[in-house]
């Protein structure tokens, strides 16, 4: 048997022109690199964050440790089609000039050097681009593979999900699942006690099948049964567990979340690893093995011989993903071309970092226009990019919320804790008034549905709702007539974080030695450490939306998928501290006694920013918060404008709708369009238009001695990053796995995720609304172009030391490019950390 040095790739027969493979290593003669299919094929599924705190997520992620290449032509059969987009859109944009000569001529050059059979004339690699046609080779469940019984796949899928959203399910159903405290391995097997659904739907040996495996651990049960299906070869064996996942990636990826949460130190509630549910998928796919197989026993023994032949059919991906991967490549090249000639213009002394108002917002790329905006309006303002949790881990308890929310990025795990407490005294009544009003909805809540009650509640309490509908259109049009129109969400009129009691996440009481260090760290990470003006606004931001499944998605992702206002408050309390400003002098930075941190929200759906807290501005402010309202309401007006047709032009208008009405199905973009990552001064960029496709990060190398900062920025935001932008390509590239369908079909299940009508697998993703207008794309499928300006050895000496950065470059998952300081010119980096000029 071979093995291509150790990576498994599955791949099928092809009938159309063969390329050979030409790796970085030699093909490994002997089996010295033994494969795991049970492991490996675990890797499959990535973490999907609950809809309370929608984290995007690299759907490839525990696959990055291969190329990208390797990555999507294994799992095109996995799949059932290619990761890359159809060769007609590539060909489409040829045309159109959106993908350029000499790109092409540049992405066949680069990826010659991997398949030297690839043509070198770019008239060739045309005619090899006509006379390719797509892969017919799938992988498929025995379930998949009854052609003469095709409802037996979804009904094993519907039947399996049942048990996945009751497991699941976070007080939405009045009836809760009873096993919920156990496995859910466990709890399966007491539920096939009583549930004889799968006996009237077809299949009525499935108890005695399920019986079998009754004393069985999961992988005990998941071993046993591939060698009774007769898939004994490795690489079979792991085909066939990726497609039993694939089937089912939604619920998959609910039950990796539960392990990513236990890795990070959190407590979890649920006892379910991955392996339970794929011990229980594998079952289903046994039983109906079991059912089918006498009856069509020619068809069986040709289903497992399929899998145990490809030990004889590792190739090389051959033509047809090749000649997509190149025509990405192109593609790519084309937009960092356009972006480096911008990027590459002279730079121009700014005379910003005396300008008496700074005001520091997300890298995410809706910022990228506001503060363009916010700099062409007054030349009183520098604008500043960093990380949107402002350095600030930390786990929020909200008075009225169940549970803390986790306000900081997936990777890393929480330092702190806080809680919501009122302002004031006679805050503290209405405080109280609302839960008492909590408490009175979540009866009628309960009541609607319970059994009958149903039918009684739109009888008895129906009027009730009208009441409702009137308050909200007021409070919508006294907010527009007094001009006090912060929205709700991030209202700070009656609480505030409690810094007071502001606690280390294992329970310690914060000192101040902690609370000098965090800031110490958080003001040289954002490069001001002088010159800090009259007013420093944290600006965080989120957004506001009605009756949106999918809302969280829209706030911030350094934020753990919530608004970035509390972490904007917390740290602004901080450094307005006099005492901490004392241990911040001890340590060589000096704040000015005049200088005021104020902290804000940029409100994305209507571009509006809301200043916080300021009943704690002192009054000798005043008159820099009028010029400051104006400034931000001026650039506003302006970001909402540009933005309505950034994209495209089906948006409404009326900004103040789309967040307010319950019908709207795309109240903005998010993040679509997202293409590169730039890791510079402002001043590189700050006359530039990036279109709103760029997170952009401040970061001066020459005041970074030791490049920990730069070893911080592609550690954390640069992996933040390419996980956002992996899920949107995701989502463009394979909607019917890694996208959430259409949002008008969407019911929430479990209170933690989607489903399209009343059942079925969970849906992931980004939904088809996000990502196009109805009749295009508004997202482009490219990888993430992560621009840097250091010295090339700094940058080589973090891509070396750590391996997760090391994998995404090395492998493609995102594209590196180095500026050199001196002339704003541009050079990618290639495979072995060799630099050439774009």
């Amino acid at each position: 048997m071979k093995i291509i040095h150790g990576d498994a790739r599955p791949s099928g027969r092809r009938t159309h022109p063969r390329l050979s493979y030409k790796q970085s290593h030699e093909p490994v003669e002997e089996d010295t690199v033994k494969m795991n299919p049970l492991d490996e094929s675990l890797k499959l599924a990535t973490p999907v964050w609950p809809l309370q705190n929608s984290v995007a997520v690299n759907p490839f992620w525990f696959k990055r440790d291969k190329h990208i290449n390797d990555v999507f032509y294994e799992l095109e059969a996995v799949f059932h089609q290619s990761l890359f987009m159809p060769l007609a859109y590539y060909q489409q944009r040829y045309r159109a000039g959106d993908i350029s000569e000499k790109a092409l001529q540049s992405a066949l050059e680069q990826a010659r050097q991997q398949w030297p059979e690839i043509p070198e004339a770019a008239g060739e690699f045309h005619e090899l681009t006509q006379n390719t046609q797509e892969a017919s080779r799938t992988f498929l469940s025995f379930a998949e593979s009854l052609k003469e019984d095709q409802d037996i796949h979804q009904l094993v899928i519907e039947d399996l999900s049942k048990y996945c959203a009751g497991y699941f399910d976070s007080h939405q159903a009045n009836v809760r699942y009873p096993w919920q405290s156990g496995s859910f391995w466990e709890g399966w097997f007491e539920a096939q006690r009583f549930d004889k659904a799968m006996i009237h739907s077809g299949l009525p040996s499935f108890p005695k099948t399920v019986q079998r495996f009754l004393k069985s651990g999961p992988e005990d049960a998941i071993s046993n049964i591939l060698i009774a299906l007769g898939i004994e070869s490795p690489f079979g064996q792991y085909a066939y567990l990726q497609r039993l996942l694939a089937s089912m990636i939604g619920w998959s990826s609910q039950f990796k979340y539960l392990e990513w949460q236990r890795d990070l130190g959190y407590e979890v509630s649920f006892q379910a690893r991955l392996v339970e549910f794929l011990a229980v998928r594998i079952i289903y796919d046994y039983a109906v093995f079991q059912e089918f197989s006498e009856r069509y026993p020619s068809q069986a023994d040709s289903w497992a011989h399929s899998f145990n032949e490809i030990d004889q059919e590792i190739q090389a991906p051959q033509s047809f993903h090749l000649v997509p991967y190149v025509w990405q490549l192109a593609l790519e090249f084309s937009y960092q071309r356009r972006v480096s000639k911008q990027i590459g213009k002279q730079l121009v002394a700014s005379s910003r970092a005396q300008a008496p108002y700074k005001i520091a917002l997300c890298i995410d790329v809706r910022s990228e226009m506001i503060r363009r905006r916010i700099e062409k309006v007054s030349d009183e303002f520098q604008t500043m990019g960093f990380a949107g949790f402002f350095g600030a881990p930390i786990d929020f308890h909200r008075s009225h919320e169940a549970c803390e929310g986790h306000r900081l990025p997936a990777l890393i795990a929480p330092a702190y804790k806080l809680v919501e407490s009122p302002k004031k005294q006679s805050s503290e009544l209405s405080h109280a008034k609302r839960f008492e009003l909590m408490y009175i909805f979540s009866y009628f809540k309960n009541f609607r549905k319970a059994s009958l009650a149903s039918f009684l509640y739109v009888e008895l309490f129906g009027i009730l709702a009208v009441g409702n509908l009137i308050l909200r259109t007021w409070k919508t049009l006294a907010a527009r007539i007094t001009g006090q129109d912060t929205p709700a969400r991030f209202s700070s009129n009656e609480t505030e974080p409690c810094i007071k009691t502001a606690q280390t996440h294992d329970g310690q009481a914060l000192t101040l030695t902690e609370k000098v260090s965090r800031c110490l760290t958080v003001l040289k990470s954002m490069g001001l450490t002088r010159d800090f003006g009259r007013l420093v606004i944290l600006c965080g931001h989120g957004a506001t939306t009605t009756n949106n499944a999918l809302a969280s998605a829209l706030d911030c992702g350094a934020c753990g998928g919530h608004a970035g206002d509390i972490n904007a408050r917390f740290m602004t309390a901080l450094l307005n501290d006099e005492q901490i400003r004392g241990g911040l002098r001890e340590q060589g930075i000096d704040i000015p006694r005049e200088t005021r941190f104020v902290p804000a929200v940029h409100e994305t759906v209507t571009d509006k920013v809301y200043l916080l807290d300021e009943e704690k501005i002192p009054a000798l402010y005043h008159n820099d918060l009028r010029k400051v309202r104006k400034t931000l309401h001026k650039a506003s007006m302006q970001t909402s404008k540009e933005r309505q047709t950034a994209r495209s032009d089906v948006l409404d208008p009326q900004t103040g709708r789309r967040a307010d009405n319950w019908s709207e199905i795309r109240p903005e973009w998010g993040l679509a369009g997202n293409a590169c990552f730039i890791i510079a001064p402002r001043d590189r960029t700050a006359s530039i238009n990036l279109g709103s496709r760029a997170f952009l990060h401040d970061y001066d190398w020459q005041a970074d001695d030791s490049f920990k900062i730069l070893e911080g920025i592609m550690t954390a935001p640069m992996i933040v990053t390419n996980w956002i932008n992996m899920q949107y390509y995701g989502s463009v590239a394979l909607p019917n796995y890694y996208g959430a369908g259409r949002k008008t079909l969407h019911n929430i299940t479990g209170e933690s995720g989607v489903v399209e009508g009343n059942g079925g697998d969970l849906r992931i993703g980004l939904a088809y609304e996000s990502i196009s207008d109805g009749e295009s794309l508004t997202h482009e499928p490219l990888r993430l172009s992560v621009y840097i300006e250091a010295p090339e050895d700094a940058i080589e000496s973090i891509i070396e030391r750590h391996e997760a950065v090391r994998e995404l470059v090395d492998h493609e998952w995102l594209h590196l490019l180095r500026i050199e300081s001196s002339d704003g010119s541009v050079f990618r980096r290639t495979r072995g950390g060799m630099y050439r000029k774009v």
